[in-house]
């Protein structure tokens, strides 16, 4: 909601209308500005309740892709990912639980996302798709509901990597490595 309230936001409102009353006048075409304007509004809200927190637009921040494209190298594990509009690539291998369990969750909404994992750590993986795609190691997957994943090394009670996938209107695969 504070994007409403910034000199950028406002700086594009004026010169959207200024752009549109020259349009009118001297080609004589009318552009809805002030519906496009709250239809934009909308979509920002309903984007910021999938996400959970304000969207910043044009440039990554550790934790979201929006609009974007990017690679994560080195999570470390007890993180939160998002993927708004755009394509992300995160690699767990470096993930340690010498320390206890990690928890990590990803969401992606109208994206792409490629999870990679490591092979020969404990992981349990929960997956929800909403009019999605996601792929599971096993190969199994689904494209509605929730489905699950555990490792060939799981052991109740031992420390292990949990994955929360949620996917909206897009895909992600989460890989071996």
């Amino acid at each position: 909601m504070n994007f409403l309230f910034t000199t950028v936001f406002w700086g594009a409102m004026l010169i959207l209308l200024g752009g549109s009353i020259i349009l009118k006048a001297v080609f004589h075409i009318d552009i809805p500005i002030f519906r496009i304007v709250i239809a934009l509004i909308v979509i920002y809200w309903g984007v910021t309740l999938l996400v959970g927190k304000p969207l910043r637009f044009g440039r990554s921040r550790h934790e979201s892709v929006i609009f974007n494209s990017e690679t994560f190298d080195s999570a470390s594990g007890d993180e939160k990912y998002n993927v708004v509009f755009g394509s992300g690539k995160f690699n767990l291998a470096n993930i340690s639980l010498d320390s206890g369990s990690k928890y990590v969750e990803i969401k992606v909404v109208f994206g792409e996302g490629t999870l990679l994992i490591p092979k020969d750590m404990p992981v349990m993986i929960r997956s929800t798709a909403v009019f999605a795609e996601v792929g599971l190691p096993d190969g199994s997957g689904s494209s509605f509901g929730d489905s699950g994943y555990r490792s060939k090394n799981y052991k109740e009670g031992e420390p292990v990597l949990i994955i929360d996938a949620k996917t909206v209107f897009g895909e992600l695969e989460i890989r071996e490595k």
